[in-house]
């Protein structure tokens, strides 16, 4: 049975779609591949380490193999790129420290990407939900103030997700949304981590409440926009996968959805609902 690993370079960038097997020349050799060192020095970096001359057959074909598995950013003067580069990860960062709009990481993934196939999904998600039971459920108690969510993709624990987000719609729209998801990775150095941007998903853009993130923010003695900390977002799908069902349920007042991203560096998730300022 052939195995087959997903490329993780551990430091913000999961290539969910990159497939092949990894090996430690092979990571060896992407790592090097910053889009200055041509292909000849990339031979003799690796006869230098290990003590092996690659032929020119068996660089071509991992070469290929990088391109369908879509892990080369581009080719240059015989110089080639990878995604595992140290070069192509400081690019990254600079265009995420400028970027107010994020687009989404998980689109095509954890959820469809196209806008029509995702809001279809979502439909037959909430054709599984009791409507009169979640509403009887509702009228028994104040307010929903907060629901507990799952967060893998919509295939898997779409329609029970439904369930939750149903529940949120026997009342007024809240003012602001505040997910708390954890931090599958444990790359926080924090206890947790705000993230100041907004997301252009494929139902539309959903903005992130600055205002709301600054006047936390004086609680607290540190800045939230520390990017080593914000970065971890990018790698974190158990946000991401919330949103089409916020867009979904509000999908007549989409525009008017607001909410802040909270990582948390201990197993705990779910959507707190502020009104008016209440916690």
């Amino acid at each position: 049975m052939k195995i087959e690993y997903i490329f993780n370079d551990y430091t913000g960038f999961v290539f969910l779609g990159s497939r092949m097997l990894p090996t430690e020349q092979a990571i060896f050799l992407c790592s090097r591949m910053d889009g200055k060192t041509s292909i000849e020095k990339l031979r003799n970096k690796f006869y230098r380490k290990y003590g092996l001359k690659l032929s020119n057959k068996v660089v071509y074909e991992f070469i290929n193999r990088l391109k369908k598995a879509k892990m080369l950013e581009k080719k240059t003067s015989g110089c080639l790129k990878s995604k595992l580069s140290p070069t192509y990860r400081k690019e990254q960062l600079r265009r995420f420290k400028r970027a107010r709009v994020l687009n989404p990481a998980f689109a095509g993934l954890c959820y469809k990407s196209n806008a029509q196939e995702l809001y279809d999904d979502l439909e037959m998600c909430f054709a599984t939900v009791d409507k009169h039971r979640v509403a009887s459920l509702s009228r028994t108690k104040e307010r929903v103030k907060g629901i507990i969510v799952p967060h893998s993709n919509i295939e898997l624990s779409g329609p029970c997700a439904a369930w939750a987000y149903q529940a949120l719609t026997y009342g007024p729209m809240p003012d602001l949304f505040i997910i708390l998801s954890p931090d599958h990775f444990f790359s926080l150095k924090r206890p947790f981590s705000v993230l100041t941007k907004d997301y252009r998903m494929p139902l539309g853009l959903i903005k992130t409440d600055r205002i709301f993130v600054r006047a936390l923010e004086k609680k607290f003695t540190y800045k939230f926009d520390d990017w080593e900390d914000s970065f971890a977002h990018i790698k974190e799908y158990s946000l991401e996968v919330q949103l089409p069902f916020l867009q979904y349920i509000y999908k007549k007042n989409i525009e008017k959805v607001k909410f802040i991203s909270l990582l948390c560096s201990k197993e705990y998730h779910g959507v707190v609902i502020s009104k008016n300022g209440e916690n």
